[in-house]
């Protein structure tokens, strides 16, 4: 069996027929050509072997698996190969989840952007289709004239429609094709414009000129309100990557502080009111377990606001996961740097 192959086996087995269309239409949109089954079984075969991989070497790595061991022997009592076996478990699980939301926001902005590259040379491919139209050229040759190289993908796709059209194909089945290769509203309707201008005989040339003038003045209002947020894209920044690190720098400090004078206190006292206002053991959350819960944090809020940030900046959520990465180290960054000077600090103190 061909490589290929393994992967269709897998990819059926994994996905009914009504989501390998769903599938299909998905990567169609981002410019895939690829099978949905052989997609889907590369995804399948690539996060079960590096789930075995990450299982090894948690295993391997002693100063995870120990802990991991104990915390599972404190529910029940196993014997430690089928302690790896729930490690194995886990790791499939997260390698699956991880990988497909990897995927997944790979391909929406791929989508993403094809659509926004196609929406910006919309005006002046249709501009030129109205001249050609004008000139007296048919609306088939007007189409494959006017697309430019310099127009990027919309220029691909229009030839790959209208060399249908010229083999026989109905001009409005070549538009159908044309409007649903892209995942664009903008691009959807102005196909449908031009067929519903074809079947009443409006005047083609003077359609064309209204909707060039409307898509240009839609991309430039876009803009101006993109523009306008900016304001509240800094105090988004601000707050996930510099303003929240800070505060939790200080409080981890703060922890470690009082942790340390904690274990100085003698646990008797001469007076009753000392001994009521006075602790007599360490705090329940160590500076340790505070720390990994710092890390959580940090990790949800860079990645809420960087969805927050797409949303502003391009309306659309999955664009913000760009941003996400940014975020995250420069609040760890900002965190490590905080707490260093803070212990610098407080050195001579303690």
């Amino acid at each position: 069996m061909k490589n290929d192959d393994i992967f269709r086996f897998f990819g059926r087995l994994a996905i009914t027929r009504n989501s390998s269309k769903s599938i299909k239409e998905t990567l169609f949109f981002a410019g895939r050509t690829t099978e949905p089954e052989i997609f889907i079984g590369k995804y399948v075969i690539g996060s079960f072997i590096f789930g075995i991989v990450l299982s090894l070497f948690l295993n391997w790595w002693s100063e995870f698996f120990t802990p991991f061991y104990w915390f599972v022997n404190s529910i029940v009592f196993l014997q430690p190969i089928v302690v790896f076996v729930i490690l194995l478990l886990i790791c499939e699980i997260l390698s699956f989840l991880s990988l497909g939301i990897l995927i997944y926001v790979f391909i929406q902005l791929n989508i993403e952007t094809r659509t926004k590259a196609v929406e910006a040379v919309l005006p002046d491919f249709l501009m030129y289709v109205s001249s050609n139209v004008s000139s007296g050229m048919p609306l088939d040759q007007s189409i494959w004239y006017a697309a430019k190289p310099e127009f990027g993908l919309l220029s691909e796709e229009v030839k790959k429609s209208m060399k249908k059209a010229f083999s026989g194909q109905p001009l409005d089945d070549s538009l159908d094709l044309l409007s649903h290769s892209f995942k664009s509203d903008l691009f959807n309707r102005t196909m449908l414009l031009i067929k519903q201008s074809i079947a009443t005989g409006s005047e083609i040339s003077e359609v064309l000129d209204r909707t060039a003038k409307d898509t240009r003045e839609s991309l430039s209002l876009r803009k101006e309100i993109e523009s306008s947020l900016v304001l509240y894209e800094i105090f988004v920044i601000f707050a996930a990557a510099f303003g929240t690190p800070f505060l939790f720098a200080v409080s981890t400090k703060l922890v470690t502080i009082l942790e340390k004078v904690f274990t100085r206190i003698p646990s008797t006292t001469p007076t009753d009111f000392y001994a009521m206002v006075s602790p007599s053991s360490t705090p329940v959350l160590t500076s340790g377990e505070f720390f990994w819960f710092t890390m959580g944090v940090l990790l949800i809020t860079s990645f809420f606001s960087s969805l927050i940030m797409g949303v502003i900046k391009t309306g659309s959520k999955n664009q913000g996961f760009k941003f996400f990465p940014i975020l995250f180290i420069v609040s760890l960054l900002v965190y490590n740097v905080v707490l260093l000077l803070l212990d610098l600090l407080f050195t001579n103190m303690l």
